[in-house]
């Protein structure tokens, strides 16, 4: 295993044995919920329109924390995996596999 690939298992190591995880990555938010890892999205730069997205989809809108909010109480509640999960799971019936790119229909 060469450096680079050590350093991404390395990472989802982490990822996978957090009792937490706090993001501004789009891809390590995507880990987390399919981990089912209580997680809180934040943004930096109020530029983050892919995490708050996909957040909205998934009915998960309290987990994302722009960069001007002050509170934290609804954004700490304890994520319902059952309820993200059926959400993904109804998406799974109408993607397709085009040379190993996934499409919406």
């Amino acid at each position: 295993m060469d450096t680079h690939q050590s350093a991404r298992h390395g990472g989802l190591y982490v990822l996978f044995n957090a009792d937490y995880v706090i993001t501004d990555s789009y891809h390590i938010m995507i880990y987390a919920i399919l981990a089912r890892k209580p997680f809180i999205a934040y943004s930096r730069i109020n530029t983050s329109i892919r995490l708050r997205n996909l957040l909205e989809d998934l009915g998960l809108t309290a987990k994302f924390f722009p960069n001007d909010q002050d509170g934290f109480e609804e954004i700490l509640q304890a994520i319902d995996y059952e309820k993200v999960f059926e959400k993904i799971n109804a998406w799974r019936p109408v993607s397709t596999y085009s040379k190993g790119s996934p499409k919406r229909l």
